[in-house]
């Protein structure tokens, strides 16, 4: 695995190196991208269905949309950036941008 703790090494290469090693042997933990993500999907449907079904509780209607692994993939991107927008350095998160645009892509390829 690359050494990351060190921004000023990291080259685009390197990076994207890094992530496809991080990606690799996510599927012995996880099961393939689309069925992890989809049932990331699935919860994430039903937490939203909980939390908001009701309107707010008033005369509100609100219209939930039904989240898909793609949608998981571009979600779990913006996490990071909302962790970059911290900490813009840290390249751990950099390299997970990555390998949840390889994911997503590989995902909507086969859609």
């Amino acid at each position: 695995m690359t050494d990351t703790s060190n921004p000023a090494t990291m080259t685009k290469r390197k990076l994207l190196e890094t992530a496809i090693e991080t990606v690799a042997g996510r599927g012995l933990n996880y099961g393939r991208p689309e069925d992890n993500f989809q049932r990331i999907a699935n919860l994430w449907n039903a937490h939203l269905i909980n939390r908001y079904a009701d309107g707010y509780g008033g005369d509100t209607v609100v219209m939930l949309p039904k989240l898909d692994p793609q949608d998981v993939a571009m979600m779990m991107a913006l996490m990071k950036v909302a962790r970059l927008e911290n900490q813009p350095g840290h390249m751990d998160s950099w390299i997970d941008i990555a390998g949840y645009a390889a994911c997503g892509g590989e995902i909507a390829g086969r859609t």
